[in-house]
């Protein structure tokens, strides 16, 4: 009989064969970055220094190891230390539906921030670590397949100045834009930048956000426009929206909001805009004031449904429904006391792509918000079994907010974060 005492074999890791064939998953994925694919191969070359590159795989094997090897050989040449830095915001435009999010994500490299910041190390105008002096900040977090014209970033970028010389003036730095856009995707564009003063912040100096929404007709009916306006002047001005948005109960605690303006007009082609201005919004408010108005323009609801979620004595906890899809959203620009913090936009020699930029995506927001209209009524519950609608009031209602709070564990109810 065997022996019970039988050594095992060692686990050594990943054999070269295991780490190749995970290789080529990666070439395989039109997801992952060339930076990804280089990582694997370093990650491959530094376990296997004696691989015989040129008998196991094709010749681009041998192409992305010299790469790799000089994309270390620059990044060890080049000493971020021996330069001024500059603190500067970016403007960029964005495909919402191109990107998995806008945030960093750890399980995924493909968003509007990870692949800005791939950029920005790639081109060598931040380190590629320690990355806490570069005071980033965001304008808005958009959700998922919401798109972004005036998107706004602040950050400490490289100059071009050396550390023993003066500052250069701005009309004599490095032009950012294009600089950025030659290793940028075609759905993620740079078309403005600025110097700003040290107490810029993106999101806190912000003073006013534009979004707009483009949606057409339902294919049996059409809006009701008038009713819809009527409504949306309901949501002008100061208001608690907490029936009007999906809470993210760990970060949110006030939900008094001010919206400027809220006006929703049909353009030449037949199709409708929606210009929605305020300094800050809550949590999907856009896509869950919109989903209302919708059912108002449907002659679903009357106009004074609106003012009547607003009111917390008629309401006091959220109707269920099903918030607007966030393809046809986009965050057209954001506003900032310019002459406050010395804010003088600087553009690119090839500033028309911008134009390109929303003449296509006002095309793909109409085709995608036909696409969505048929699942998206039904969603809604505008059809049940007997094609009866469940007007909002007589809907069931959502778990009151400040409930969520103390229900939740790690609940920073006693912190104002937003």
């Amino acid at each position: 009989m065997p022996s019970d005492n039988t050594e095992q074999p060692e686990d050594t890791g990943p054999t070269r064969q295991d780490m190749i064939e995970g290789y080529l998953n990666y070439l395989n994925n039109p997801n992952v970055s060339k930076g990804d694919i280089l990582k694997i191969l370093g990650s491959i070359l530094e376990k296997n220094p004696d691989v015989d590159l040129e008998q196991d795989k094709p010749m681009h094997y041998k192409r992305f190891r010299r790469g790799y090897l000089r994309m270390l050989q620059n990044t060890n040449q080049f000493k971020h230390e021996r330069y001024h830095f500059r603190d500067v915001a970016l403007k960029f435009s964005y495909f919402g539906p191109h990107f998995h999010s806008f945030s960093v994500q750890r399980v995924s490299p493909n968003t509007v921030e990870g692949v800005l910041l791939q950029a920005l190390v790639h081109t060598c105008l931040i380190p590629s670590s320690d990355w806490e002096g570069l005071r980033w900040s965001r304008c808005g977090r958009t959700d998922k397949g919401v798109s972004g014209f005036g998107q706004v970033v602040s950050l400490r970028i490289r100059s071009r100045s050396k550390i023993e010389d003066p500052l250069c003036s701005v009309e004599e730095e490095l032009n950012y834009c294009d600089i950025l856009n030659k290793v940028l995707p075609d759905s993620l564009k740079v078309w403005a930048w600025s110097p700003v003063s040290i107490g810029f912040n993106a999101r806190h100096s912000c003073i006013a956000r534009v979004y707009r929404y483009f949606f057409s007709d339902p294919e049996d009916m059409e809006y009701d426009l008038c009713k819809m306006q009527e409504g949306a002047k309901f949501l002008v001005g100061e208001h608690d929206f907490r029936n009007f948005c999906s809470p993210n109960v760990l970060n949110t605690r006030h939900f008094i909001r001010a919206l400027f303006k809220l006006d929703i007009k049909k353009l030449p082609s037949g199709d409708y805009e929606a210009i929605i201005i305020g300094r800050s919004f809550l949590y999907h408010q856009v896509r869950a004031m919109m989903s209302v108005l919708f059912l108002v323009g449907r002659g679903m609801e009357r106009p004074s449904i609106v003012e009547d979620m607003l009111d917390l004595t008629k309401f006091p906890r959220k109707p269920q429904f099903v918030i607007a899809p966030g393809e046809p959203l986009v965050l057209w620009d954001c506003a900032f006391e310019e002459d406050m913090y010395d804010i003088d936009w600087r553009f690119p020699k090839n500033f028309s792509y911008r134009e390109g930029f929303i003449s296509e995506f006002r095309l793909r927001a109409c085709v995608i918000d036909a696409l969505y209209v048929p699942k998206y009524t039904d969603r809604l519950g505008i059809y049940r079994r007997r094609r009866r609608y469940v007007k909002l009031a007589d809907r069931e209602m959502e778990v009151d907010i400040l409930t969520k709070h103390q229900n939740t564990p790690g609940s920073l109810l006693n912190l104002d974060l937003i």
